[in-house]
């Protein structure tokens, strides 16, 4: 295969979740081509998948010296520290990426997610939305954002965004299992209704989900 074929599969593995599979396809990149910026980020996020995060972080760190204008390796590190339960560390990572590039909408939706986990909802709100303007096709970004409408007690905005969010991937697992959790949970829904949901997730999830936990 050529360099080319190469990254094609790489990334190919990555967004199927072969994390593993893709790092080592990038490492062979890397061996003739050290210095390519996007395989050593693909690294980083592979590396990341495997939950490797001091190595993910090493690779992000030498991509930043020599990237330092590169939005995309200021993401990465913003995730590892995300992972790693550094909140206050993660935001400053995002508000950078922010100055360089302001509409960036994984930033907004990173912190999105950083400002729920540090339990300020209207702030998260606030970057959750605007998230969701500059991607409107994100069923991830919709999906997190209706968690944040449902801790603020906005029941009706948040029941509406998670269907949204299904309504764009069916297989989004998290949105549709908190919609259901919630229908259990807030009154108003008749057994009916969320028994017809219930039938529907299992429809869609139930085998991938058992699967998951018998190989587990």
């Amino acid at each position: 295969m050529n360099v080319d074929e190469l990254w094609e599969q790489a990334n190919q593995l990555y967004d199927i979740g072969e994390y593993h599979a893709a790092a080592g396809v990038a490492e062979n990149i890397l061996v003739d081509h050290h210095d390519d910026p996007g395989t050593r980020a693909l690294l980083a996020e592979s590396l990341i998948g495997q939950f490797e995060y001091e190595k993910a972080e090493t690779v992000a760190k030498d991509l930043l010296f020599d990237c330092p204008g590169w939005a995309k390796a200021h993401l990465i590190l913003g995730l590892i520290r995300t992972r790693k339960g550094w909140f206050k560390a993660a935001r400053l990572t995002y508000e950078m990426v922010l100055e360089m590039e302001p509409d960036n909408p994984e930033a907004h939706g990173n912190l999105c997610f950083v400002y729920y986990m540090m339990r300020d909802y209207r702030a998260a709100q606030a970057y959750g939305e605007r998230a969701i303007l500059l991607a409107t096709n994100s069923s991830s970004a919709l999906s997190l954002l209706a968690g944040v409408y449902l801790v603020q007690n906005k029941h009706t905005l948040g029941m509406e965004t998670y269907r949204k969010a299904i309504s764009l991937n069916p297989m989004n697992f998290e949105a549709h299992s908190n919609l259901l959790f919630a229908m259990e949970l807030y009154e108003g829904y008749s057994l009916e209704d969320i028994k017809a949901e219930r039938d529907e997730w299992n429809l869609v999830h139930a085998e991938k989900f058992y699967h998951a936990r018998v190989t587990n």
